[in-house]
């Protein structure tokens, strides 16, 4: 694999998942990757651990796509599954938002926060959440802002 910048390495992730090139991404990371979710208590430790909870998905392996969308540099988009909607970082660390769909329908948003030692990915810490009502005591003092997919330009 060429040789990549961090950023270019965290974009590749969706890439290479889309693709099913297992093997893409485990150049991308450490042996001793750590995954981490702390809304599930799970940690991942180790390529061969990842790679057999990425294939061993029901219903297989996230699939995600990417285009470039109006902003900087740093912003995406892409579906289904793990749609990326945005990287930022630099040096070691960075982030990436997303809009996560799950086969059984379920969907919401998710950040993950990539950590580097030299030139690979050495941890990744994913966090998930379901959209959820607006509380009726705020409306007065609040704008609604549309559904993910309903976005417009503003």
């Amino acid at each position: 694999m060429p040789e990549m910048s961090h950023h270019q390495m965290v974009e590749s992730v969706t890439r290479l998942l889309r693709e099913r090139d297992f093997d893409g991404l485990d150049q991308l990371v450490h042996d001793d990757i750590v995954i981490e979710t702390p809304q599930s208590r799970e940690r991942i430790v180790g390529i061969a651990n990842n790679r057999a909870v990425i294939e061993g998905a029901p219903g297989g392996a996230p699939r995600s796509s990417a285009k470039k969308v109006h902003g900087s540099a740093d912003a995406w988009v892409a579906s289904p599954s793990f749609t990326l909607l945005r990287i930022a970082g630099s040096g070691d660390e960075y982030t990436t938002e997303e809009w996560v769909e799950y086969p059984n329908g379920e969907h919401g948003y998710g950040i993950s926060l990539y950590q580097f030692r030299g030139d690979k990915i050495a941890k990744v810490t994913y966090y998930f959440a379901a959209p959820f009502p607006a509380a009726e005591w705020r409306a007065s003092w609040v704008e609604m802002m549309p559904e993910h997919g309903q976005e417009t330009r503003r």
